[in-house]
């Protein structure tokens, strides 16, 4: 048992555990309506302008997946690929120091994380985790 955890257990916890994240089926509408058409796709190949059209009739088995992701812990093996392009900064295209990574995801694990980021970040807020 570390430092840490021993004071912890004499003070207890002060703050509440997190809520359980269940995703809604509106905010996956409103986040695909949301999406910039123009963005390039990630390595599924699916492009922001087809899930922002068809929104409405993939909510529902986006939600179920986010869901299933969340409650099981897996995330889908293809959501872990990127497609990885160097772009250039400055001075010499000739020496690699002067170019940096880009990493294109595959859009619908970027909604995830971001709907498990805006939960996490909410809880921290409400009760003042995080120092400023």
């Amino acid at each position: 048992m570390t430092k840490w955890t021993r004071f912890q257990a004499c003070r207890g916890n002060p703050y509440p555990d997190i809520e359980e994240l269940t995703v809604a089926k509106e905010g996956v509408v409103k986040l695909l309506s949301r999406l910039v058409p123009s963005k390039a796709p990630g390595p599924d190949g699916i492009p922001n302008l087809l899930l922002k059209e068809l929104a409405s009739e993939l909510a529902p088995a986006l939600t179920s997946l986010f869901n299933q992701s969340l409650q099981s812990g897996q995330h889908p093996e293809e959501w872990k690929l990127a497609n990885v392009s160097p772009i250039y900064k400055k001075e010499d295209r000739h020496i690699t120091a002067n170019y940096r990574p880009i990493s294109l995801k595959c859009v619908c694990s970027k909604l995830l994380e971001h709907i498990v980021v805006s939960h996490l970040s909410k809880h921290t807020d409400n009760y003042s985790i995080l120092t400023p």
